[in-house]
């Protein structure tokens, strides 16, 4: 059984998702990738295992290693009022220590947006897979995956799931793979 807390879920399945940090619906919730983000990467995990049941052996978020670049939880209502950590906070040591404990036996690393981003370098060199990626919350979609005009016409849920798909097919393309 997984025991959660709002930066951390241990899964089961080698794969981790490290995302910015833990906001207000993850402290909510009492655990990782709630909200809108949860719900577009159990989409995002729906299409990935069709596409490569081999390393996205599920289609349930919690099955997986999710992580936060930051454990602290922010939000403008919490902490310091701030939504973000600085790169100076993520790269301090006792934080990529906790973050490479959090991801130590699992083979493919997911990085989820720019913060995330920044332990690159602190993973080069390890025995994992690691690929950048944008955030899978909505605002990293919208932001990364501008749709052709066309896609006006279209409802909201149907451009968000489109996003999501762009989204996890970076994430194979990053590995490797690709959905025929």
């Amino acid at each position: 059984m997984n025991t959660f807390t709002p930066h951390f879920c241990k899964g089961y399945i080698p794969v981790a998702f490290v995302l910015s940090a833990p906001g207000n619906d993850e402290v909510n919730a009492g655990r990782p990738a709630a909200g809108a983000t949860g719900e577009n990467l159990e989409g995002a995990l729906s299409y990935l295992n069709t596409c490569a049941p081999n390393l996205f052996s599920s289609t349930h978020r919690y099955d997986y290693r999710i992580t936060n670049a930051f454990s602290q939880p922010l939000a403008k209502n919490i902490a310091t009022g701030r939504t973000e950590a600085s790169r100076t906070e993520i790269l301090r040591e006792e934080n990529t220590k906790r973050l490479l404990s959090d991801i130590g036996d699992c083979t493919h690393i997911i990085l989820c947006g720019e913060k995330a981003g920044y332990l690159s370098s602190a993973l080069e060199h390890k025995q994992f897979s690691v690929i950048c990626t944008s955030h899978i919350g909505n605002k990293g979609l919208n932001g990364k995956f501008k749709l052709s005009i066309d896609w006006k016409r279209k409802l909201p849920v149907d451009r968000r799931q489109e996003r999501i798909r762009l989204w996890a097919n970076k994430v194979l393309y990053g590995f490797g793979q690709s959905c025929t």
